[in-house]
Protein backbone atom coordinates (compact mmCIF):
# COMPACT_ATOMS: atom_id res chain seq x y z
CA UNK A 1 0.00 0.00 0.00
CA UNK A 2 1.01 3.54 -0.74
CA UNK A 3 2.32 4.82 2.26
CA UNK A 4 2.81 8.53 3.28
CA UNK A 5 0.53 12.15 4.37
CA UNK A 6 0.77 15.35 3.28
CA UNK A 7 4.40 15.30 3.28
CA UNK A 8 4.80 13.59 -0.16
CA UNK A 9 1.60 15.13 -1.37
CA UNK A 10 3.99 18.55 -0.91
CA UNK A 11 6.94 16.59 -2.43
CA UNK A 12 5.24 17.05 -5.66
CA UNK A 13 6.32 21.11 -5.62
CA UNK A 14 8.87 20.98 -3.42
CA UNK A 15 9.69 23.36 -0.27
CA UNK A 16 9.01 26.09 -1.68
CA UNK A 17 5.09 26.81 -1.27
CA UNK A 18 5.31 27.64 -5.30
CA UNK A 19 1.01 28.48 -5.82
CA UNK A 20 -1.74 26.45 -7.20
CA UNK A 21 -0.57 23.29 -9.17
CA UNK A 22 -1.79 21.88 -12.42
CA UNK A 23 -0.80 17.98 -12.20
CA UNK A 24 -0.79 15.83 -15.20
CA UNK A 25 -0.67 12.93 -14.46
CA UNK A 26 0.48 9.92 -17.73
CA UNK A 27 0.66 6.42 -17.97
CA UNK A 28 2.94 4.40 -19.55
CA UNK A 29 2.72 0.57 -21.85
CA UNK A 30 2.13 -0.20 -25.36
CA UNK A 31 -0.51 0.66 -27.64
CA UNK A 32 -2.09 -2.04 -29.34
CA UNK A 33 -4.90 -4.88 -28.17
CA UNK A 34 -2.29 -7.51 -27.82
CA UNK A 35 -1.06 -5.67 -25.09
CA UNK A 36 -3.70 -3.92 -23.45
CA UNK A 37 -4.16 -6.02 -20.61
CA UNK A 38 -0.71 -7.42 -20.03
CA UNK A 39 1.95 -6.79 -16.74
CA UNK A 40 3.84 -3.62 -18.73
CA UNK A 41 0.67 -1.62 -19.32
CA UNK A 42 -0.28 -1.32 -15.64
CA UNK A 43 -0.05 1.92 -16.00
CA UNK A 44 -2.57 2.19 -18.21
CA UNK A 45 -4.62 -0.15 -17.02
CA UNK A 46 -4.66 1.89 -13.43
CA UNK A 47 -4.87 5.16 -14.93
CA UNK A 48 -8.15 3.69 -16.68
CA UNK A 49 -9.61 2.65 -13.35
CA UNK A 50 -8.89 5.78 -11.85
CA UNK A 51 -10.77 7.41 -14.47
CA UNK A 52 -13.54 5.94 -13.50
CA UNK A 53 -13.27 5.82 -9.52
CA UNK A 54 -12.53 9.81 -9.33
CA UNK A 55 -16.13 11.63 -8.76
CA UNK A 56 -15.02 15.15 -10.61
CA UNK A 57 -17.75 15.74 -12.55
CA UNK A 58 -17.63 14.64 -16.77
CA UNK A 59 -14.40 13.38 -18.14
CA UNK A 60 -13.91 14.52 -21.12
CA UNK A 61 -11.21 12.37 -23.51
CA UNK A 62 -9.66 13.96 -26.68
CA UNK A 63 -6.83 13.01 -28.68
CA UNK A 64 -3.44 14.60 -28.89
CA UNK A 65 -0.17 14.65 -30.07
CA UNK A 66 1.59 11.44 -28.25
CA UNK A 67 -1.75 9.89 -26.89
CA UNK A 68 -4.96 10.89 -25.31
CA UNK A 69 -5.79 13.36 -23.04
CA UNK A 70 -8.77 13.95 -20.02
CA UNK A 71 -9.83 16.82 -18.58
CA UNK A 72 -12.40 16.88 -15.26
CA UNK A 73 -15.38 19.09 -15.35
CA UNK A 74 -15.06 19.78 -11.66
CA UNK A 75 -11.46 19.42 -11.52
CA UNK A 76 -9.71 21.75 -14.47
CA UNK A 77 -6.28 21.55 -12.30
CA UNK A 78 -6.17 17.87 -13.28
CA UNK A 79 -5.40 16.67 -16.31
CA UNK A 80 -4.98 12.54 -17.29
CA UNK A 81 -2.84 11.21 -20.21
CA UNK A 82 -2.33 8.09 -22.15
CA UNK A 83 0.62 7.55 -24.66
CA UNK A 84 -0.02 5.93 -27.39
CA UNK A 85 4.06 4.97 -27.91
CA UNK A 86 5.51 1.94 -27.13
CA UNK A 87 7.59 1.97 -23.62
CA UNK A 88 10.91 2.59 -25.11
CA UNK A 89 9.36 5.59 -26.72
CA UNK A 90 7.16 6.64 -24.05
CA UNK A 91 8.72 10.85 -24.18
CA UNK A 92 7.45 11.55 -27.17
CA UNK A 93 3.71 10.93 -25.14
CA UNK A 94 5.12 14.08 -22.29
CA UNK A 95 6.52 16.09 -24.82
CA UNK A 96 3.18 15.99 -26.70
CA UNK A 97 1.52 16.50 -23.33
CA UNK A 98 4.05 19.25 -22.25
CA UNK A 99 3.20 20.85 -25.68
CA UNK A 100 -0.69 21.26 -25.59
CA UNK A 101 -0.33 22.31 -21.92
CA UNK A 102 1.75 25.03 -23.06
CA UNK A 103 -0.46 26.43 -25.91
CA UNK A 104 -3.84 26.02 -23.34
CA UNK A 105 -2.96 26.59 -20.51
CA UNK A 106 -0.66 29.33 -20.84
CA UNK A 107 -2.68 31.90 -19.19
CA UNK A 108 -3.18 30.21 -16.15
CA UNK A 109 -1.38 30.96 -12.60
CA UNK A 110 -0.34 27.34 -12.76
CA UNK A 111 2.62 25.10 -11.77
CA UNK A 112 2.47 22.26 -14.02
CA UNK A 113 3.41 19.31 -12.59
CA UNK A 114 3.93 15.42 -13.79
CA UNK A 115 3.12 11.87 -11.96
CA UNK A 116 3.72 9.00 -14.20
CA UNK A 117 2.06 6.15 -13.71
CA UNK A 118 4.27 2.64 -14.26
CA UNK A 119 5.06 -0.93 -13.96
CA UNK A 120 7.38 -2.08 -11.01
CA UNK A 121 9.03 -5.28 -11.23
CA UNK A 122 10.15 -4.67 -7.27
CA UNK A 123 7.09 -4.41 -6.03
CA UNK A 124 4.14 -7.05 -4.57
CA UNK A 125 1.22 -7.43 -7.34
CA UNK A 126 -1.06 -4.66 -6.05
CA UNK A 127 0.35 -2.18 -4.40
CA UNK A 128 1.54 1.45 -4.84
CA UNK A 129 4.85 3.26 -4.05
CA UNK A 130 4.89 6.93 -4.54
CA UNK A 131 8.95 8.27 -5.42
CA UNK A 132 9.00 11.91 -4.80
CA UNK A 133 10.21 14.27 -8.39
CA UNK A 134 13.44 13.38 -9.76
CA UNK A 135 15.33 12.27 -12.96
CA UNK A 136 16.24 8.52 -11.69
CA UNK A 137 14.71 5.67 -13.94
CA UNK A 138 15.57 2.40 -11.92
CA UNK A 139 16.41 1.37 -15.39
CA UNK A 140 13.13 1.79 -16.70
CA UNK A 141 13.14 2.20 -20.28
CA UNK A 142 9.58 4.11 -20.26
CA UNK A 143 11.66 6.28 -17.81
CA UNK A 144 14.90 6.26 -19.42
CA UNK A 145 13.22 8.06 -22.81
CA UNK A 146 11.10 10.66 -20.62
CA UNK A 147 14.24 11.77 -19.34
CA UNK A 148 15.77 11.67 -22.40
CA UNK A 149 13.07 14.06 -23.58
CA UNK A 150 12.57 15.98 -21.51
CA UNK A 151 14.24 18.76 -18.66
CA UNK A 152 12.23 18.23 -15.85
CA UNK A 153 11.80 16.18 -12.88
CA UNK A 154 8.93 14.12 -12.63
CA UNK A 155 7.41 11.90 -9.62
CA UNK A 156 6.12 8.88 -10.44
CA UNK A 157 3.23 6.22 -8.99
CA UNK A 158 5.56 2.39 -9.11
CA UNK A 159 2.67 -0.51 -9.68
CA UNK A 160 3.65 -3.46 -8.50
CA UNK A 161 3.49 -6.51 -10.56
CA UNK A 162 6.06 -8.57 -8.75
CA UNK A 163 8.81 -10.19 -10.40
CA UNK A 164 9.43 -13.90 -11.65
CA UNK A 165 11.78 -16.30 -10.28
CA UNK A 166 14.19 -15.57 -12.09
CA UNK A 167 15.87 -12.05 -13.50
CA UNK A 168 17.38 -13.58 -16.93
CA UNK A 169 16.68 -10.53 -18.98
CA UNK A 170 14.75 -12.81 -21.81
CA UNK A 171 12.37 -14.52 -19.17
CA UNK A 172 11.52 -10.87 -17.55
CA UNK A 173 10.73 -9.81 -20.67
CA UNK A 174 8.46 -12.45 -21.04
CA UNK A 175 7.03 -11.65 -18.18
CA UNK A 176 6.00 -8.69 -18.55
CA UNK A 177 4.92 -8.71 -22.00
CA UNK A 178 2.17 -11.59 -20.60
CA UNK A 179 -1.27 -11.07 -19.58
CA UNK A 180 -2.32 -10.77 -16.27
CA UNK A 181 -4.42 -13.48 -14.76
CA UNK A 182 -7.86 -12.53 -14.12
CA UNK A 183 -7.23 -12.26 -10.34
CA UNK A 184 -3.80 -10.42 -10.93
CA UNK A 185 -6.04 -8.36 -12.82
CA UNK A 186 -8.77 -7.67 -10.17
CA UNK A 187 -5.64 -6.48 -7.65
CA UNK A 188 -4.30 -4.04 -10.28
CA UNK A 189 -7.81 -2.31 -11.00
CA UNK A 190 -9.46 -2.42 -7.62
CA UNK A 191 -6.37 -2.46 -4.86
CA UNK A 192 -3.94 -0.25 -7.01
CA UNK A 193 -5.94 2.06 -8.47
CA UNK A 194 -7.75 2.61 -5.15
CA UNK A 195 -4.36 3.75 -3.47
CA UNK A 196 -3.74 5.79 -6.65
CA UNK A 197 -7.57 7.31 -6.44
CA UNK A 198 -6.89 8.06 -2.27
CA UNK A 199 -3.46 9.82 -2.87
CA UNK A 200 -5.07 11.85 -6.16
CA UNK A 201 -7.95 13.06 -3.55
CA UNK A 202 -5.09 14.41 -1.17
CA UNK A 203 -3.47 16.35 -3.93
CA UNK A 204 -6.58 18.02 -5.14
CA UNK A 205 -7.43 19.01 -1.46
CA UNK A 206 -4.05 20.28 -0.50
CA UNK A 207 -3.27 22.38 -3.84
CA UNK A 208 -6.78 23.33 -4.73
CA UNK A 209 -6.95 21.91 -8.16
CA UNK A 210 -10.87 22.22 -8.03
Amino acid sequence: MAKGGVDWVRSLVGRQNEGPISLIVASLGNPGPQYKLTRHNAGHIVLNSVRQKLQLGQALTKPIQGGTLTRFDNCPGLIFTESCHYMNLSGRAIRGVYKWYDKHYSNMSRNRKLLVLHDELDLPLGTVAYKQPSRATNGHNGLKHIVHQTDEPFARMRIGIGRPDTRHKADVAKYVLAPFTPTELQAIQEDAANQVVDYLYKVIDHYELK
